[in-house]
C-alpha cells in the first residue's frame, strides 16, 4: 500500500511565499523567469502534493521530514493552472 497526495495550484505571483517557503535555488530560477505565475505553480504544487502524500504540511516537507522515497510528477492541466502528483515509492 502507497500513499499519494495530488494537488492543484494557480498561476499567480506569490514573492512573499516564495521568500518564505522556497530553498535559495529555487527562489533564483522564479526571480530569473519570465513565467514567473507558471514556476510559482508548478513548484508549490509539488511541494503540496508531497506535504499531502506524507500527511504533512509545506513545513515538514521544507525542513527535510521526508519519511520514505517519493515520486513526483508534474500534471498537465488547462492554462493558468499547475498540478502535481506525489507518489511513494514501493
Amino acid at each position: 500500500r502507497r500513499r499519494v497526495g495530488v494537488d492543484v495550484a494557480r498561476a499567480q505571483v506569490q514573492d512573499q511565499i516564495v521568500d518564505r517557503w522556497f530553498s535559495p535555488d529555487e527562489r533564483r530560477a522564479y526571480r530569473e523567469s519570465k513565467r514567473r505565475p507558471t514556476l510559482f505553480a508548478r513548484m508549490w504544487s509539488r511541494k503540496e502534493a508531497l506535504g499531502k502524500a506524507m500527511g504533512a504540511g509545506v513545513p515538514q516537507v521544507l525542513r527535510g521530514e521526508l519519511r520514505g522515497r517519493w515520486i513526483v510528477h508534474d500534471i498537465q492541466l488547462a492554462p493558468g493552472f499547475a498540478g502535481a502528483l506525489a507518489v511513494e515509492e514501493g
